[in-house]
């Protein structure tokens, strides 16, 4: 299987009030069988905070009608990724697999919240109040505007920045089952900055995060906004994972950034604009 990740906008815009890209997205999708549109919550929030009901109803069933890959949200991604590091790295047993696609949205529902049995992205956005998840939108925004006046002071992110971006990442539990003492949770945040190069190469979501943030923080003069934050959740979903991300504008620059930062490491083909040629992209297998 090979996933394609779009931007909320090509999902969104309209051409004379009617979708502009649903027609070429459906067909291009059935035929290159072997090609599915990857789809997270964070695609059915910005659905489901559409002002208009019936609008956002009828996104949400032409996403049901092309049967997507339904990816995992960003941090329970990144919790399985510190996971398998930590216990490759530092405790030296075999890390537990874990898949990033799945074929019904209840399964990537289970690691955070009560799962709705055949649930689909039109019962989703039904039952959603997308006012709900500010706080975290405004967290978001936060982080970054810390980030962006750590680095305009010491033009990196030092030490405390990285623990407190990484703790709750890390499992409370040991691989024998034991609950760990925050002091040995502690201990493992450290190993991970000791061997952060390592670490961002080898928890993907992990390292494009961190690029992208980066990227985002380097201009002194420009104010995070909740837009960001979105658009900091599609680019590590669709660069880290799958084949093809397609976006524009400021997400496109800083996702061009994440890609040279962890050159050669294999991230998801770019691009600007929609469109059959991008189906043709191959993403390089991982060493």
């Amino acid at each position: 299987m090979k996933t394609l990740y779009l931007d909320h906008q090509y999902i969104a815009r309209e051409a004379g009030g009617q979708p502009a890209h649903w027609q070429q997205l459906g067909a291009m999708l059935a035929a290159n069988s072997e090609w599915r549109l990857a789809v997270s919550e964070c695609n059915l929030l910005e659905i489901a905070s559409d002002g208009d009901k019936a609008r956002a109803q009828r996104r949400a069933s032409f996403i049901d009608s092309l049967k997507p890959a339904w990816m995992m949200e960003r941090l329970d991604i990144q919790k399985c990724e510190v996971k398998a590091f930590l216990w490759e790295n530092h405790f030296l047993v075999d890390p537990e697999p874990f898949d990033v696609f799945h074929e019904h949205l209840s399964q990537v529902i289970i690691p955070h919240a009560q799962p709705v049995i055949g649930e689909t992205a039109a019962s989703w956005v039904a039952r959603i109040n997308p006012t709900e998840i500010d706080g975290a939108k405004q967290r978001t925004v936060s982080s970054l505007r810390m980030l962006q006046a750590a680095t305009k002071q010491q033009k990196q992110i030092d030490e405390s920045v990285f623990r407190t971006w990484v703790e709750p990442k890390i499992s409370v539990r040991d691989p024998g089952g034991l609950l760990m003492k925050k002091a040995e949770r502690d201990t493992l945040a450290g190993f991970c900055w000791a061997n952060r190069d390592q670490f961002y190469r080898e928890c993907l979501a992990m390292g494009v995060e961190h690029f992208v943030c980066e990227a985002r923080t380097l201009d002194p003069n420009r104010q995070p906004t909740e837009s960001d934050a979105i658009d900091l959740q599609h680019t590590v979903l669709g660069l880290s994972y799958c084949d093809v991300l397609v976006t524009e504008r400021y997400a496109y620059s800083t996702a061009a950034y994440a890609i040279k930062g962890l050159a050669p490491i294999p991230l998801a083909s770019l691009h600007r604009s929609f469109g059959p040629e991008i189906l043709k992209a191959q993403r390089p297998a991982r060493s």
